[in-house]
């Protein structure tokens, strides 16, 4: 029966403070009321913690708890071990949920029997709402046989399926990050999204925006800080290089697949080149140690390899990191920024 299912929510939070009360009234306010709210306050040091503390007191179904300071993936790892539901939600601190979301989810995930379901959000305030899965179909349900020509290909030419916080999913599929991964700063949601959709058996896509993506100028996908972009630039090639394993694992391995997957890592370095090159004028850096810091990186077999293999870069022309990619290709480890 539809109210017999429990939906966990699960709210990393680091100094959210002028955000995080928002956030947690979106869930409060939800017409479905099954749910339990987990919120991690990952070290903040602002009111954060405070701020949850007292709307805990006042409903009993937030479970808050703290924990130093380790990341959003951390932080989410922690809150799903603590969760109880049949299916998990993310919702980040300074984000909303509309007030139907979940009644709608359990409504779909009964009716369809899926282990995944995906829907689609919107920027405020650009009030942009992201692409749609399917043109002209509200709801789109996939089974496994189907996943290699009309849900992998996803992950393979574009970000459609990175974020985590439009993912609606059953509890046993989560797969709590190893200690390898639980600190990763940079593509966190795609690396665990790539093992959930991995496992899982049945997928339906949504096309209505059930999440409100807040942007925030300090958010750390907007950092100018060239430490932790350096940190970034690390941790993407750890993740995206996992894409060839994943292709393997798909039965995906082919020649074609090869060189979208390496055009794609490809891009997504060179655009936090690109970001690494507007930072560093920002700060006193010493521009020779960064210049080799950043060849020791690139200038490997691994990245060879993506580069001897990345055949699709006229499909970014319009790229804004497209001359850096160009640069990659060239193999102009030296003078990239």
């Amino acid at each position: 029966m539809k109210k017999d299912i429990l939906v966990s929510v699960i709210m990393p939070a680091y100094n959210t403070q002028d955000t995080i009360k928002r956030s947690i009234d979106s869930v409060l306010l939800q017409s479905y009321d099954n749910y339990e709210l987990i919120i991690v306050v990952d070290g903040a040091t602002d009111s954060t913690y405070d701020i949850c503390k007292e709307m805990q007191i006042k409903n009993n179904k937030i479970k808050l708890f703290y924990k130093e300071n380790g990341g959003a993936l951390w932080a989410r790892n922690m809150g799903v071990s603590k969760a109880k539901g049949d299916y998990l939600l993310f919702l980040d601190a300074d984000d909303t949920i509309e007030k139907d979301a979940i009644e709608k989810l359990v409504d779909i995930a009964l009716k369809s029997d899926s282990d995944l379901i995906r829907y689609r959000y919107k920027k405020i305030p650009e009030n942009y709402v992201q692409d749609e899965y399917f043109k002209n179909e509200d709801i789109v349900t996939i089974n496994k046989e189907d996943f290699k020509t009309k849900v992998y290909p996803f992950f393979l030419k574009g970000y459609m399926l990175n974020t985590l916080c439009t993912d609606f999913v059953k509890r046993k599929f989560f797969k709590v990050s190893d200690e390898n991964n639980k600190r990763l700063s940079y593509a966190e949601d795609l690396k665990v999204n790539l093992d959930i959709f991995t496992n899982v058996n049945k997928v339906t896509f949504v096309s209505y925006p059930l999440y409100n993506y807040i942007t925030r100028s300090d958010s750390t996908t907007r950092t100018k800080n060239v430490k932790r972009l350096m940190n970034n630039l690390k941790d993407c090639i750890k993740v995206y290089m996992s894409f060839y394993d994943y292709l393997k694992i798909w039965g995906m391995n082919d020649k074609e697949n090869v060189e979208y997957v390496s055009t794609r890592i490809l891009s997504e370095i060179a655009s936090l080149l690109l970001r690494i090159d507007n930072a560093k004028e920002n700060e006193d850096e010493n521009f020779s140690s960064l210049r080799n810091e950043i060849l020791e990186i690139l200038n490997n077999e691994e990245i060879k390899f993506v580069i001897d293999n990345a055949k699709k870069i006229d499909e970014f022309k319009n790229h804004k990191a497209y001359s850096y990619m160009q640069k990659l290709i060239a193999k102009d480890f030296n003078n990239i920024i």
